[in-house]
């Protein structure tokens, strides 16, 4: 009665569970060690009708495997144990009349169970209660499964029965001890190739990055979210990964491992320390990083040696690390750019790429170019522009050339920067630079302008001389601008630029004068002796006028002639007027 209560009591609860309110999760690998039918539905997996274990598929037992054992379906099984009177036995499976039986649970008899043959299973069992296993049990009577078994208690195969003594099927019991059988089964490394969760064995072939490991071991979760690949995950060396210590490539250096070239913390690349200072969890001494404690380029107080330098770190000598430019980089601790890319070494136009040359020396002048240099000359910004890591630029006459080129970016001007040996960074007006002769050639104008303060309307009316390359240099200042308005020089007038070469290339007929501070402007005009003292040397509606040295009032000897306010479109300003000279005063 009280096995009946027992039984009926579970079926109870059974049914309040499934009947309560709350939907029961579908039945997955991550929460089912048994099996999971079609419905989703997860079941204990020992059934011959659903049969499985670790979340798969139920499968229902036929043929030539018509029985359910630990989760498998096979032709029937031998006892996980055996079961001895006064001892223990324990049945790990299903037990067949006339064979070998073996048992889901466990079975316990008062009395003595003889089998003619071997346990019950399949077949029939006499004892003084109720047995299963798998057919039918006939309680106080005598059953016969291929033998027959007599007990004063009760044998239960695939389940678990209480009596005075002890039956197991799949063998022979004696009476007088105990059975236990039909446990569920541990997962480890006898039994489970991929990782354990709990008590489920997680497939390798369905391992993640949350549950990833080999031969039984618990799963893990893969660092940083690593993709499991055959139950391993990969190696990962990040500030999430290495908070205590640093990053040599994939592998993290822990504080104990650190040394005074390998040193650093959170996760940032092993550096080492300047002068070779003890690393202390994770943290180089303070010590200034120079020429006379660092072979390799100085990151602040941090020394890159050269084995560790890349295109953002790069130098040699203690100097501070350069970044080298775009497509260039980082060899024995100087940014190499690559071949066929602008400021490359060469030595033919076909090693530097189609529509570039090969410079080796300036246009005139004798400059060199160490080793070659690969460039596009001339350059411009909309027809033939220059690569990614150069800008088109003319670096003028004073320099050996008269059409722009282009050359290679830098980051640092004055320096050598990311530039090749043998050239340094050359400062523009962008406050950017380029890599140019490290040797500037000696440039010596060797003709001069001859028509300053002439008039003209075109620039060539205004060069020959100078002659070439020097021609360039001289150019017209026209009556009118670009708009039409009179600009006030009458007629045109002859100038020649000497930003680069100062007074020099203004020969004895012109003085050089600054037009624009900002820049550095400056034009040679023509020259006169008589200032302020009316028209002198100067063509008709021009005067000599005063000039003023930069920074004071003097006045300097030679005038420049200018515009006569006598004369059309020049005006004096405001407050001012014109004297019969043709001075505004």
């Amino acid at each position: 009665m009280r096995l009946v209560a027992l039984v009926f009591s579970l079926s109870l609860s059974a049914l309040f569970i499934s009947c309560g309110g709350t939907t029961p999760p579908k039945c997955t690998t991550a929460n089912c060690n048994g099996c999971c039918t079609s419905a989703g539905v997860c079941q204990q997996g020992v059934e011959d009708s659903a049969c499985g274990r670790g979340g798969t598929q139920c499968t229902a037992c036929s043929g030539a495997t018509p029985v359910c054992g630990a989760g498998k379906c096979g032709a029937g099984g031998t006892a996980g144990g055996s079961g001895t009177a006064g001892g223990s036995g324990t049945a790990g499976g299903t037990a067949t009349a006339g064979g070998t039986g073996t048992a889901g649970g466990t079975a316990t008899a008062g009395g003595t169970a003889t089998a003619g043959g071997t346990g019950t299973a399949g077949g029939s069992a006499t004892a003084g209660g109720t047995g299963t296993a798998g057919g039918s049990a006939t309680a106080g009577g005598t059953g016969t499964a291929g033998g027959s078994a007599t007990a004063g208690g009760t044998g239960t195969a695939g389940g678990s029965a209480t009596a005075g003594g002890t039956g197991t099927a799949g063998g022979s019991a004696t009476a007088g001890g105990s059975g236990t059988g039909g446990g569920s089964a541990s997962c480890g490394p006898g039994n489970c190739a991929g990782c354990c969760l709990g008590s489920t064995c997680v497939p390798v072939a369905n391992e993640s990055s949350g549950a990833c490991g080999l031969n039984g071991a618990t799963c893990q979760a893969c660092a940083g979210g690593g993709a499991c690949t055959n139950g391993s995950c990969p190696a990962v060396c990040n500030p999430s990964t290495c908070g205590n210590g640093c990053c040599l490539g994939t592998t993290c250096v822990p504080y104990t491992s650190q040394t005074s070239s390998v040193c650093g913390t959170a996760g940032a690349a092993c550096a080492a320390c300047a002068g070779g200072g003890t690393c202390n969890n994770g943290s180089c001494p303070t010590v200034a990083c120079g020429p006379a404690n660092c072979t390799g380029c100085c990151a602040g107080n941090i020394c890159i040696p050269v084995a560790a330098q890349s295109a953002s770190n790069c130098g040699l000598g203690g100097n501070t690390c350069a970044v080298c430019s775009s497509g260039s980089t980082c060899s024995t601790g100087a940014c190499t750019v690559p071949a066929s890319a602008t400021g490359a070494a060469c030595t033919s136009p076909s090693t530097c790429g189609t529509g570039n040359t090969c410079k080796t020396s300036t246009s005139f002048g004798g400059g060199t170019f160490t080793g070659g240099y690969c460039s596009r000359q001339p350059c411009d910004n909309t027809t033939n522009a220059c690569a990614a890591n150069a800008t088109c630029v003319n670096v003028g006459l004073s320099r050996g050339e008269s059409n722009p080129l282009c050359l290679a970016n830098c980051t640092a001007p004055g320096t050598q920067s990311t530039c090749r040996p043998g050239y340094s960074c050359l400062g523009l007006t962008s406050g950017a630079g380029v890599c140019w002769l490290a040797s500037q050639p000696a440039i010596t104008p060797t003709s001069f302008p001859n028509r300053l303060g002439q008039t003209c309307t075109a620039d060539s009316q205004c060069q020959n001389p100078p002659n070439a390359p020097f021609d360039v240099l001289g150019f017209c200042y026209p009556a009118t601008d670009a708009n039409g308005a009179a600009t006030g020089f009458n007629g045109g007038y002859c100038m020649a630029d000497c930003t680069e070469f100062g007074s020099s290339i203004c020969g004895t007929g012109g003085i050089c004068l600054l037009v624009d501070q900002t820049d550095g402007t400056s034009f040679c005009v023509q020259k006169c002796s008589n200032p302020r003292g009316g028209q002198g040397v100067c063509r008709s509606g021009y005067v000599c006028d005063s000039l003023v040295s930069a920074g004071t009032d003097a006045g300097i000897a030679d005038g420049a002639c200018f515009p006569s306010c006598l004369s059309p479109n020049n005006p004096c300003a405001t407050g001012t007027t014109c004297n019969a000279l043709g001075y505004c005063i």
